[in-house]
């Protein structure tokens, strides 16, 4: 005979109705979420969420709307939520926007269509109808990494501004004032986040922002860093340091310093965002400035199944969180 939610309750020695708001996602003290997942397991109890969707007229599907797919913050993104969903019992629809606002209009189609109970995504640009239409419409959606303009919607994000920040006060502290910045187009939020607190960190030091070495564009990938770290590195003024402000766009930009037979830090200084991993496999390890993206994603997940249950409490909840910065030896005292 199969185990029921009665049995649950029964063992763990909690209500029904404590039982279903563990199951459902909703939030239980922490003691009850010991004592339920114990019971669960001893019990071998298995959600029928067939049944569920029918009786709810859910999918138990949520859609997850990435910009890029080769973005390593982005896909670390997406495994992390995928997990934290399948634990209550929700499939994941994953797919890219490619940066286009008219591709983000197809995908949104795409999983609307699909009947999903909510969406999780990264929006294409800071203003979006379509976004607040479909939140209006009953489907809750969840911004991460970058907020609409003017918009009321649950978004979480992590401190760009303290990143960049942080970072370029490190080098500061070590001696340099020639800092260049590889960045992203700053119409969009999190490069212009960045830029500012990279421009906040040099005008408290006195330091002037010089163009040269200041490189803004859209797009983030290998051959944009490339290029513009190849740009920086023909001057005749070369910067001591750099900040790049995304990973792939600094795997480009150290193939670039490789290419000219120059060696990091000895000949100059680098902190990128972002490079965790790849950044560990350097030697010396490369400094990074690192988002909280397990963190991140979870609260997403917490965040979309409250809304999917009726819980509006605090909407709409604006998350900043904090970011890391992994100190390698990728930073040295600029030579005089």
């Amino acid at each position: 005979m199969p185990i029921t939610i009665k049995d649950v309750a029964k063992d763990a020695g909690l209500s029904i109705a404590t039982i279903s708001k563990y199951l459902n996602g909703l939030p239980v003290r922490a003691e009850n979420r010991t004592r339920i997942e114990a019971s669960i397991s001893r019990l071998g109890f298995k959600v029928n969420y067939m049944a569920r969707g029918l009786r709810t007229n859910k999918t138990m599907s949520i859609g997850i709307l990435l910009p890029l797919m080769d973005n390593a913050f982005f896909m670390s993104f997406a495994v992390h939520i995928i997990r934290a969903l399948r634990k209550q019992g929700y499939s994941s629809l994953l797919c890219d926007n490619a940066q286009e606002d008219c591709k983000e209009n197809d995908m949104l189609d795409f999983l609307l269509g699909k009947g999903v109970d909510a969406i999780i995504m990264a929006p294409n640009s800071v203003q979006s109808e379509k976004i607040l239409a479909i939140q209006n419409s009953g489907t809750p959606v969840i911004l991460f990494d970058r907020p609409l303009q003017n918009q009321t919607l649950d978004t979480i994000v992590s401190d760009n501004f303290m990143g960049a920040y942080k970072a370029a006060n490190h080098l500061i502290e070590y001696g340099h004032k020639r800092i260049g910045l590889i960045n992203g187009g700053i119409t969009a939020y999190t490069p212009y986040e960045r830029w500012r607190g990279y421009k906040k960190a040099l005008e408290e030091k006195g330091i002037p922002l010089q163009e040269d070495i200041i490189l803004m564009e859209h797009g983030y990938d290998v051959s944009s860093g490339y290029r513009r770290m190849k740009l920086m590195l023909d001057l005749d003024d070369v910067p001591t340091a750099v900040l790049v402000t995304n990973d792939l766009t600094a795997q480009g930009a150290i193939m670039a310093i490789n290419e000219a037979n120059m060696s990091i830090p000895k000949d100059i200084s680098l902190i990128a965002f972002d490079c965790e991993s790849f950044g560990k496999l350097m030697k010396p390890k490369l400094t990074t400035i690192n988002q909280p993206c397990q963190e991140m994603a979870e609260h997403c997940a917490t965040l979309a199944l409250r809304r999917i249950n009726g819980d509006i409490e605090g909407y709409p909840i604006m998350l900043t969180m904090p970011i890391s910065m992994d100190i390698g030896g990728s930073v040295t005292t600029v030579r005089k």
